[in-house]
């Protein structure tokens, strides 16, 4: 038996948010599609790095068509190399002689629930005159790091005893993930920088 696959999706460009959907299909030996029952097992493995990330085991006496619908939920961004194997056999090329899909996921968007995903050296900062800066390392909701800039993010600033708010504070996209935040402080004091992600309050202080 040849196969045909069909994927809603483009290999290219995955969000670990986003379900993998596709189809596979057991063809004749001329290419045309079957609506019997294939006679083995079929299985769908994702390796990663070299080495089998996950395996997934349609057995056939489950299967009542040539056909089998696929819905992957995977987290971990990187390349994920797409294998079939019909029984013991693996099966190289797909759709007449096309190979088999590496499958490109790309890290969700910025996300954090509290401090441990923005990476700043401490939430109390003791300051002088001179201007302070840190630089903090956007992860997505699945501790993907994310690679590349874009985030709408602003800040706030406000003195411990006081609650007077900063007037300088501003944030530069390093376009690789990372931002700096940096300010000049008005008085000597110490400060509480608050990150705001579209104008939603972004993790802890």
């Amino acid at each position: 038996s040849l196969f045909y696959l069909e994927y809603e999706f483009d290999p290219q460009h995955i969000s670990v948010k986003d379900t993998i959907k596709f189809k596979i299909t057991g063809t004749d030996l001329y290419g045309n599609k079957i609506s019997d029952p294939l006679y083995d097992n079929i299985t769908i493995a994702l390796t990663y790095d070299g080495k089998v990330f996950k395996e997934y085991e349609a057995d056939k006496y489950e299967i009542t068509s040539g056909e089998l619908n696929y819905a992957l939920d995977i987290h971990k961004a990187g390349a994920y190399q797409l294998h079939l194997y019909y029984g013991d056999d693996e099966v190289n090329t797909v759709n007449n002689g096309e190979l088999l899909p590496i499958l490109n996921l790309e890290a969700g968007p910025c996300y954090a629930e509290d401090n441990s995903n923005v990476d700043i050296p401490t939430d109390e900062l003791y300051v002088t005159v001179k201007e302070f800066s840190f630089i903090f390392q956007c992860y997505d909701e699945y501790k993907n790091i994310i690679t590349k800039g874009g985030e709408h993010f602003s800040a706030k600033g406000k003195m411990e005893f006081n609650d007077i708010e900063l007037t300088t504070l501003e944030i530069e996209d390093n376009n690789d993930g990372t931002y700096t935040v940096s300010f000049i402080p008005d008085f000597p004091s110490i400060y509480h920088i608050y990150l705001f992600n579209d104008g939603e309050k972004y993790g802890d202080e």
